[in-house]
């Protein structure tokens, strides 16, 4: 008889451990599923990192270089993110 309310207290404390194990994953893979659906394109960049995916960073002097210094008449219109010139 004492084998067997340990074989039942040893098996409840199993059960015990894995439903909170599987509550605490489930909460935490729905944090971070709400972060990533807020943004799929974050999302895609961390799952394939790659430099072909990143956009082009130039320098200063590249950018005056290739706008003839910014000049105004190569100036083709402008963007929520500033001027956009000719090349």
């Amino acid at each position: 008889m004492a084998l067997f309310s340990t074989v039942i207290a040893i098996t409840s404390l199993l059960l015990l451990i894995s439903v909170a194990i599987a509550i605490l994953r489930s909460a935490r893979l729905k944090v971070s599923s709400a972060a990533t659906q807020q943004d799929p394109t974050t999302l895609f960049l961390r799952l394939h990192r790659s430099a072909s995916l990143l956009p082009p960073v130039f320098s200063y002097d590249d950018l005056a270089a290739a706008t003839h210094n910014f000049d105004p008449k190569r100036k083709i219109g402008d963007s929520g993110f500033g001027s956009v010139y000719l090349a």
